[in-house]
């Protein structure tokens, strides 16, 4: 009869953790606000736009009308309800204290200034590594359509 007892308190006791509280929408949105994510998210659509039209004059015109289809469909405005959807999804009210907590301290917002640079650094690597490689994916993609091509 106790196994029985002590095994349904158990059992409680695990359902009351597993139904941890969702996070706010306002602790989310504070969060996002000292991880600079607007800005970052606007810094990235930026960067795709000028990757992919390169510095080339006479683009102006197409550049301005890229960037502004990017910002309608993938802009933060547009994408912020699911990606705060996402977060709630993925992390406890208490998981968002604890990382609100670090990225309130003197090295969390460094985190938030030198993180994304160096992403742009390894994304800039990768892509001079591409480019010296462009022979050998050439390759790969002329056989990745063949492919493509015979079984259709």
């Amino acid at each position: 009869m106790r196994t029985k007892i002590y095994t349904l308190i158990i059992l409680l006791f695990s359902c009351f953790a597993a139904h941890a509280a969702a996070p706010s929408t306002d602790r989310i949105e504070y969060l996002f606000s000292l991880l600079k994510m607007k800005q970052n998210h606007q810094a990235t659509i930026t960067q795709m736009v000028q990757r992919q039209t390169g510095a080339q004059s006479g683009l102006q015109d197409f550049y301005q009308e890229y960037s502004s289809f990017l910002n309608q469909t993938l802009g933060w405005d547009v994408l912020k309800g699911d990606i705060i959807t996402m977060w709630k999804k993925s992390f406890t009210a208490e998981d968002i204290k604890g990382i609100i907590k670090f990225y309130e301290t003197k090295v969390g917002q460094k985190t938030v200034v030198v993180v994304p640079q160096l992403m742009t650094y390894g994304q800039n690597i990768a892509m001079k590594r591409l480019a010296n490689n462009q022979d050998k994916l050439q390759q790969l993609m002329k056989k990745l359509q063949a492919q493509v091509k015979k079984s259709n």
